[in-house]
C-alpha cells in the first residue's frame, strides 16, 4: 500500500502539470481572442481606406451602385487597379444592399443577376463597417482572408456600400503559432498607412 508520504508528491505534481496545462490553454485561447481582434480592426482599416480610394477615384460610384455601366474612366480605374494592394476583391452594393457590380483577378462587370446581402443592408442602414473573417476553401480565395462592407457617402449621403476583400494570408500563414508582436507590426503598419494617406482621400 503506498504511503502517505510518497502519494502527496505525486498529488503535487498532477496539480501543477493541470495548473500549467490551464495556463497554457487559457494563453492559446486569449491569443487567439487578441489575434482575431486586431486582424478585424487592420481588415476595417484596409477596407475603409481602399472604399475611400475608390470613392475619390471612381467619379459615377453611385450611378455604377445604381446600376448603370461604368464610364471609359472609372473602367481604366478598375482594370488598373485589379492586382494592386492587399484588396483582392471587391462589390459595389446598392443601398438597398443588393450586389450590382464586381472586380475580381479574373474580370470587372456589372453583375448578371443582382444578389441580395444582409450584411450589405445592414452595413447602409448602421452606417458602420461590418467585418466577416474566414478561410478560403476555393482556388479564387486565398487561404485567410477578410470581408468588409464599408458605407460609402458623398456630402453625407449614402451612394453605396462597398465589400472589399483583404487577404490576410500573409500575416498569419499558421493560426496556431501566430505571435502578438507580428500582429501588431501588421495593425502598425496599417495605420501609417492611413495616417500617410498612401491609399487615397475620401471625397
Amino acid at each position: 500500500m503506498p504511503s502517505l508520504a510518497g502519494i502527496r508528491p505525486q498529488r503535487n505534481i498532477v496539480t501543477i502539470v493541470a495548473a500549467l496545462a490551464i495556463l497554457l490553454l487559457g494563453a492559446g485561447t486569449t491569443l487567439k481572442i487578441t489575434t482575431e481582434h486586431l486582424l478585424r480592426q487592420d481588415a476595417t482599416s484596409t477596407a475603409r481606406s481602399w472604399a475611400r480610394f475608390l470613392a475619390a477615384s471612381v467619379a459615377d460610384l453611385e450611378q455604377i451602385a445604381g446600376g448603370e455601366q461604368p464610364s471609359a474612366a472609372s473602367m481604366a480605374f478598375f482594370r488598373s487597379a485589379r492586382n494592386s494592394g492587399e484588396v483582392f476583391h471587391y462589390e459595389i452594393f446598392n443601398r438597398n444592399g443588393y450586389s450590382q457590380f464586381v472586380s475580381t483577378r479574373e474580370k470587372i462587370a456589372l453583375v448578371d443577376l443582382s444578389e441580395y446581402s444582409p450584411d450589405a443592408a445592414r452595413s447602409a442602414v448602421d452606417g458602420q463597417p461590418i467585418i466577416d473573417v474566414g478561410e478560403g476553401n476555393s482556388p479564387d480565395r486565398p487561404a485567410f482572408f477578410a470581408r468588409a462592407y464599408v458605407p460609402i457617402q458623398t456630402d453625407g449621403r449614402l451612394t453605396a456600400v462597398v465589400a472589399a476583400y483583404v487577404d490576410e494570408t500573409e500575416y498569419v500563414p499558421d493560426r496556431s503559432r501566430v505571435s502578438l508582436p507580428a500582429v501588431r507590426s501588421r495593425l502598425l503598419h496599417s495605420r501609417n498607412c492611413l495616417v500617410s494617406g498612401n491609399k487615397g482621400e475620401a471625397r
